[in-house]
């Protein structure tokens, strides 16, 4: 059964995400499931992204991302780093990752590198490699082959 979500919740939900807070970490303090704030974020319009790259310049800076449509003057700002695949490989070794190169392609097909010993693609790396650039308050990475456009 569905329940409400209360003025309280919804303004940590909020906050949280507005903060750079993980869903998961948000859905912990308000006691729900990730789903559940997920889709409370989508359709209430507090996460609604446009998302630009511009491939002549290495760093874009200021990108206005609308969070909330009835309030415009609610927004995030956040910079990223266009840069080549080699760079975020470079960046998770330095953060203590083992990175090396799938030799089991038949394993699985879509993983061409192990990351701590796992088969894993190159976006899940991009991800895991903006995690720890977006906790650590850095401009994430973006990578146009891999990237949105």
């Amino acid at each position: 059964m569905r329940q409400r979500w209360t003025s309280e919740e919804i303004n940590l939900i909020r906050t949280g995400f507005l903060a750079g807070k993980l869903v998961k970490t948000i859905a912990s303090e308000v006691g729900r499931t990730p789903t559940a704030v997920n889709k409370f974020l989508s359709r209430s319009g507090i996460r609604t992204r446009r998302w630009t790259i511009d491939r002549t310049r290495t760093r874009i800076s200021s990108i206005d991302v609308a969070v909330n449509m009835q309030h415009p003057k609610e927004q995030i700002r956040t910079t990223e780093v266009v840069t080549k695949f080699q760079e975020v490989v470079g960046f998770l070794k330095a953060n203590g990752y083992t990175v090396s190169r799938n030799e089991q392609s038949s394993f699985a097909p879509m993983c061409h590198y192990k990351l701590n010993n796992m088969p894993t693609s190159n976006v899940k790396m991009l991800l895991i490699a903006n995690r720890l650039r977006c906790e650590n308050h850095q401009p994430v990475f973006a990578v146009p082959e891999l990237s949105w456009v």
